[in-house]
């Protein structure tokens, strides 16, 4: 598998960032707070997701690099995986619901389908995210494991070949586990035990129930039987008293009757005189009526607005009239512009401002080329300066150098003899004492002769000496002399480069001063193009067209200031403002006139159009049964007026008529006269025994024998409370019966008989017996189960053993080479000194970092397939370590990757990681972290 590329969109403070990976071993070099870490953690989360759901931000990652604008957490990663080249896009909410994942083909965009419920890491390379954290993944100062996971521990486990890598010894003795749990909880009361013990509980209870149901279910029949009889014998005195209710009740609604029959008049009388109100409210056939009166309003109302609009018209009218006259008296005064012709100013004026453009033209085409000229003497002087500067730098090195006039006069020696000091030969003296004493001798002694021989021989080499001396000298005071000659050349020379130098400075001084000279005119050019009008740069201007154009100018200007004093103007403005003012008007009047005209038809029409809303107002409140002045708009609207209150009390007898019907039919319990009549017949039939035939006989029913002028209403109320608790007591023994029949019907519903009770309890204590049994097996499983994963690591322990102590040793260098790993994945090393084992907390920081790394890389081998191998993402793992060590961990590092043929990506804030990576081998990458 290989990473080929990242896009960050946003990931904590990593926002639009993308990153490339190569092959091999890459080292990214970068400082504190760029994001390094973040860059790895992103790219866990975009194999694995977030699973972290604590609200501390240190432990859930999902807070941690969440964007503090609130925007979500998004990349893009493309990667290598089997041959197949995979995009993966990712998008992360602030809960796991909202995520957003996407895996596609890179090359033709198809969607990938994964299993539900796994992550991209999981479905690809069979990892899962603990097996990445503490494999491949090693964090800043992580390198030991977070401790051993059930997916890492059942994978160590299956290089046994005796247990499959998903069925981890954590998984399944938690299934056992669980089993027992729904057998029997661990604490407090529960599972199938609990609940078939309760079975039995429950059943013996409903055995003594079944035992005294059969017992009292006799008594409840009989005691059923007695009072059934009591509600029979008091349902018969209810009967009676309900007749006497019922003849008292006819009498009331007898003597009700008259009292009705007066309300009855009274409707009757009304009726009459609504009938009155609504004959003056008939108009053409119809009855006028609220609703019918609103719109009559509105034509009123449009008629009124019709009248409005008439005079406004007419005011519009007459305003026309009023402008028109008004223009026609303005018009007159425009009768001295009649003797000019306004084509001929107007040509006039064109061709005047076509020669003032032309001269404009001319003018700057002048000014162009007066600058294009000084541009052209300014670029020759510049190149005339330059030459000269030119000419002096050469000057300036063709003089000789101090060191040019002394070559001829050095010696081989690094300094000059020095010269000679007077009498400094010895020689001669000594010479002199041997020859006066050889005289002496020879005077008194034969002897000294030797002495004298002596001095003669002194003398000959003093005097050799003395000439050597002398020639020395000689040559001193030439040397001296030449020195003396090249010093003044020198300073005639450095006079000279002094004076050239002076001039140089000038010649460059000049040649700046015409180079800005240049840059100015070319600047000023540039404005000028930008100013005037192209075709300016392209003409050469002609100073004959020039005077001629001016000339013509001149003349035109003078024609046209004769044609204005004419017309009383100043300006050729005011002369096309006043032709424009006198076209202006005439055309103003042709058209005031048609508006005249157009207004004064309007105005016929709107009066037309108010005659007829008054025509039709007429015809839609002219009543049907006389004649009513309707003559003028102000008898019309007091009609209008006198319909509305005619309205009005029409309306108000209705409300009358309604309350008195509401009345009586609430007397007569909702029916209508004939009905109730018809129904007060019926009763007085039922309950009287008589023979009404017609509202006589019921008049004079109340006057018969045997009815009462008034029934007692305290007689009648009395009977009602008896009737009432009579059927009070019916309804409560009518409840007692229910109660005793439901107690029945409930036991005569039992669902087993005590023998079948019996049945159900011997097999609840056999389900109960079998129950246990298997719990009992259960725990003794689990128990085999753990000494047969104890004796199962011993398999697969010395396989880890062996590859962490071969990594261990290849990053010690040799120093540490035996190790041992216990079921908890800690580690004791073997020391060179005593040969025994040690725990990892008596070593140093950097070597325990050497031990975990060793660790991690041994189970990342053991537990990933060869075609699954993820690539090492490394946080800064040698911040501990010293050179020595950080080069053993490059270069085993650099080798493990190569052999591979896999890809690490070590992120370090550390400069000198990266240059030991560059001597290590030239094929690691080393960058810095952008």
């Amino acid at each position: 598998m290989q990473l080929i590329e990242l896009h960050i969109v946003q990931f904590g403070q990593l926002k639009q960032k993308t990153f490339h990976f190569g092959p091999g071993l890459s080292v990214i070099a970068g400082e504190n707070e760029q994001g390094k870490s973040t860059l790895l953690n992103c790219l866990k989360a975009m194999f694995f997701g977030f699973s972290g759901t604590r609200r501390s931000i240190r432990d859930n990652d999902r807070l941690r690099y969440l964007p503090w604008d609130g925007t979500k957490i998004a990349a893009n990663l493309i990667f290598e995986h089997a041959g197949i080249r995979y995009r993966l896009e990712r998008v992360f909410g602030k809960t796991k619901a909202s995520d957003q994942c996407h895996l596609m083909l890179d090359t033709t965009g198809k969607t990938v389908e994964l299993p539900s419920l796994l992550e991209v890491g999981q479905a690809l390379f069979g990892v899962t995210a603990d097996e990445f954290a503490n494999t491949v993944f090693i964090g800043q100062l992580q390198s030991p494991l977070d401790g051993p996971d059930d997916s890492t521990l059942g994978k160590l486990g299956n290089l046994s070949g005796a247990l499959d890598e998903k069925l981890s010894y954590n998984t399944l003795v938690e299934k056992i586990r669980e089993a027992q749990r729904s057998l029997k909880l661990e604490r407090g009361v529960g599972g199938l035990l609990a609940e078939l013990q309760q079975k039995i509980g429950q059943a013996d209870s409903d055995r003594e129930v079944a035992i005294s149901n059969e017992s009292t279910q006799q008594l409840r029949i009989t005691h059923l039987n007695v009072l059934t009889h009591q509600v029979d014998t008091i349902e018969l005195s209810k009967k009676s008293l309900s007749d006497r209710i019922s003849h008292l009740k006819t009498q009331a609604r007898l003597q009700q009757f008259e009292r009705l029959k007066a309300r009855q008049s009274e409707q009757v009388e009304l009726r009459t005189k609504l009938r009155r109100h609504e004959s003056l409210l008939f108009v053409q056939g119809q009855l006028i009526g609220t609703q019918a009166l609103a719109p009559i309003r509105l034509q009123l109302q449009a008629a009124r607005e019709a009248e409005a609009k008439v005079l406004s018209q007419q005011q519009a009218v007459e305003a026309q009239r009023v402008e028109k006259g008004r223009e026609e008296a303005i018009i007159r005064n425009f009768a001295d512009l009649e003797g000019i012709d306004r084509q001929v100013v107007e040509q006039q004026a064109l061709r005047r401002d076509t020669l003032l453009s032309r001269v404009k033209l001319l003018k700057d085409a002048q000014r162009y080329q007066a600058l294009n000229d000084q541009l052209l003497q300014a670029k020759s002087q510049l190149v005339e300066r330059e030459a000269t500067e030119k000419n002096l730098q050469i000057e300036i090195e063709n003089l000789p150098t101090r060191a040019q006039l002394d070559a001829p006069f050095t010696t081989q020696s690094d300094a000059p003899p020095a010269p000679l000091k007077a009498h400094r030969n010895p020689f001669m003296i000594v010479a002199l004492i041997f020859m006066v004493l050889g005289v002496l001798g020879a005077i008194i002694t034969l002897p000294l002769i030797g002495l004298t021989l002596i001095g003669v021989v002194l003398a000959i080499v003093a005097y050799r000496q003395s000439a050597r001396d002398q020639q020395a000298t000689d040559q001193v005071a030439k040397q001296a002399e030449a020195a003396e000659i090249a010093n003044r050349a020198a300073d005639q020379a450095n006079q000279q480069r002094s004076l050239l130098e002076t001039k140089l400075q000038a010649a460059q001084a000049l040649t700046d001063g015409a180079r800005q000279n240049l840059t100015n005119l070319s600047r000023q050019i540039q404005d000028l193009i930008n100013e005037i009008r192209p075709e300016a740069t392209a003409i050469i201007p002609d100073l004959t067209e020039l005077a001629e154009a001016e000339r013509e100018v001149i003349s035109l200007q003078q024609t046209l200031q004769n044609d204005l004093t004419a017309t009383g103007c100043a300006q050729l403005t005011d002369l096309y403002v006043r032709f424009s003012q006198a076209e202006t008007l005439h055309l103003s009047i042709s058209a005031r006139a048609n508006r005249l005209a157009q207004a004064i038809e309007q105005q016929q029409v709107l009066e037309s159009l108010a005659k007829k809303h008054w025509q039709e107002l007429v015809l839609s409140i002219k009543p049907d049964n006389g004649s009513v002045d309707l003559s003028s708009p102000i008898a019309i609207e007091a009609h209008i007026d006198e319909l509305t209150k005619l309205d009005i009390q029409a309306e108000a007898l209705r409300d009358q008529i309604k309350q008195s019907e509401s009345a009586l039919r609430e007397a007569t319990d909702g029916l209508s006269w004939p009905e109730y009549v018809q129904q007060l017949e019926t009763v007085a039939k039922e309950g009287a025994g008589l023979a009404l035939q017609d509202l006589a006989d019921l008049t004079n029913l109340t006057d018969r024998p045997g009815f009462p002028d008034t029934v007692g209403t305290e007689d009648l109320a009395s009977l009602e409370q008896q009737n009432s608790e009579l059927s009070d007591q019916i309804a409560r023994l009518h409840a007692e019966i229910s109660g005793i029949r439901s107690a029945i019907q409930h036991s005569a519903k039992m669902p087993k008989m005590v023998v079948e009770y019996d049945t159900d309890i011997r097999n609840l204590r056999h389900q109960l017996g079998d129950a246990q049994a298997y719990y009992d097996g259960l725990e003794l499983a689990r128990k085999s189960f753990m000494d047969a994963y104890e004796e199962l690591q011993e398999t697969f322990g010395p396989v880890l053993n062996e590859k962490a102590a071969m990594v261990l040793e290849k990053l010690t260098n040799g120093k540490y080479h035996g190790l041992k790993i216990d079921r908890g994945f800690n580690v004791r090393v073997e020391t060179p000194e005593d040969g025994r084992f040690h725990e990892w907390d008596y070593f140093s920081g950097g070597t325990v970092d050497q031990i975990y790394l060793a660790l991690r890389l041994a189970v990342s081998d053991v537990i990933t397939a060869e075609a699954q191998k993820m690539p090492l993402l490394l946080d800064d793992i040698f911040v501990q370590y010293d050179d020595e060590r950080t080069l053993a961990g490059l270069k085993f590092l650099y080798e493990k990757v190569a052999a591979e043929q896999g890809q690490a990506l070590l992120l370090t804030s550390h400069n000198r990681v990266g240059e030991m990576a560059e001597t290590v081998s030239p094929a690691i990458s080393v960058s810095k972290f952008i």
